[in-house]
């Protein structure tokens, strides 16, 4: 998902608290990423639902781990 809208979309599959929930912090129109808007969807009321039923950010494994050469252009240093 990568708005609030398809994240609620999402949480009205029924059973979907049995599968993987991903985010996708790529803007697919500008290819830009915002490793925010995990922070963002996950505060908002969709996101309260999602940490409700146990599907919590330590079940995702962001993106950019799968691709090791990815990991020198992301820094999630705070």
């Amino acid at each position: 998902v990568h708005t609030e809208e398809e994240l609620a979309r999402v949480l009205e599959v029924p059973g979907v608290e049995n599968h993987l929930l991903g985010i996708n912090n790529r803007d697919l129109g500008t290819f830009k990423v915002d490793l925010g808007l995990t922070e963002k969807l996950m505060s908002s009321p969709p996101g309260q639902q999602v940490r409700k039923v146990r599907l919590t950010e330590a079940n995702v494994i962001p993106s950019w781990t799968a691709r090791p050469e990815a990991q020198a252009d992301v820094s999630t240093d705070k």
